[in-house]
């Protein structure tokens, strides 16, 4: 993504979120969900946590995951990291 419109476009914001990258020039990006923010407020959430040191093997498990149920829209890439 080159410019502001691409990312405007490209990943799934909110309105008070485009409105915060539309008059700043830099953009800061989260990586994660906070469950606990207004935009995610109507979803119900159920939460997993698994320590696993081995990448190889949580770059499998996510890539799996998200190839059964699917990417939440506003993730920004569509397998993997």
């Amino acid at each position: 993504m080159d410019n502001k419109e691409d990312i405007l476009n490209d990943i799934f914001f909110s309105k008070e979120e485009k409105k915060i990258i539309k008059k700043n020039n830099t953009i800061y990006f989260k990586n994660g969900i906070n469950i606990f923010s207004e935009k995610h407020k109507n979803y119900k959430w159920t939460v997993y946590y698994l320590e696993i040191d081995n990448h190889n093997i949580r770059d499998y498990i996510e890539i799996e995951w998200r190839k059964k149920y699917g990417v939440p829209q506003l993730c920004s890439y569509s397998i993997g990291r």
